[in-house]
């Protein structure tokens, strides 16, 4: 299973956290949100400027995510 955690506005969607299954081979970023876009008809995720983290480390939106680590969904920050 592949943990999904929000961060931000985000979270209000989706809840601070959930877990969803992978293909063994991976799937890319682009394509959880899609699926998370499809299961929940919450269609601005795909929409949303959102920042990805994969293992605590910045990736993009083509970075491929196995099942066994963790994948941080974040909206835009502001403040200092």
């Amino acid at each position: 299973m592949l943990k999904i955690e929000f961060y931000g506005k985000i979270s209000d969607q989706f809840g601070p956290q959930r877990e969803i299954s992978v293909a063994a081979d991976g799937m890319s970023v682009q394509q959880i949100v899609d699926m998370l876009a499809s299961e929940t008809g919450a269609e601005t995720i795909k929409t949303a400027n959102l920042r990805f983290a994969l293992d605590e480390e910045i990736v993009p939106d083509t970075a491929i995510v196995k099942a066994d680590q963790i994948l941080c969904v974040m909206s835009p920050f502001s403040g200092g």
